[in-house]
């Protein structure tokens, strides 16, 4: 090979070489230091948000934003249950029917016999995959209900009243 073949040969591998130079820097490192630059700035306002949001509310935005996210995701998953759709809430001629067929018009409560404004309790609510079936239901009073609401009347306890309405 003469001296012109080498100088060709010697041109194409430095041509090579750039082109990998070049080809690295626009398509690996640019996107890397635009992520960066990037971050920087969304970190700037944030940190500029969250002061002015605490000078204004008082609150620290961080803890806001988390207890949002939190929020819309505990709603977000009451309305599927394990990829199951909730079951439709019964209509107001249902649950009349189902308080007189259950409970022949009563509190279920065992030491109560209030007749007025009965109300359905579910004992595993619809919203974690609780059935509209009569093994979930408890006919009780507004006092009995808030109580059961709150947890004053254990599940247990809910279950005993149907216990004791099927015999």
């Amino acid at each position: 090979m003469g001296k012109q073949e080498n100088k060709i040969t010697y041109l194409i591998i430095l041509f090579f070489v750039l082109f990998v130079i070049f080809y690295t820097l626009i398509f690996v490192f640019l996107p890397l230091i635009y992520l960066l630059v990037t971050l920087l700035v969304i970190f700037i306002f944030l940190t500029i948000g969250s002061y002015v949001f605490y000078k204004k509310t008082n609150q620290v935005l961080l803890l806001v934003l988390v207890g949002f996210f939190r929020d819309f995701i505990k709603t977000a998953g009451k309305s599927f249950v394990k990829g199951k759709k909730v079951p439709p809430p019964l209509t107001e001629y249902e649950k009349k029917g189902i308080i007189y067929e259950l409970a022949r018009g009563k509190c279920e409560h065992l030491d109560c016999n209030v007749q007025d404004n009965l109300q359905l309790f579910y004992i595993i609510p619809r919203a974690e995959g609780g059935k509209n079936s009569y093994n979930n239901l408890v006919v009780l009073c507004p006092a009995h209900y808030a109580m059961a609401g709150r947890g004053v009347l254990s599940k247990g306890l809910l279950r005993y009243f149907i216990n004791e309405r099927d015999k």
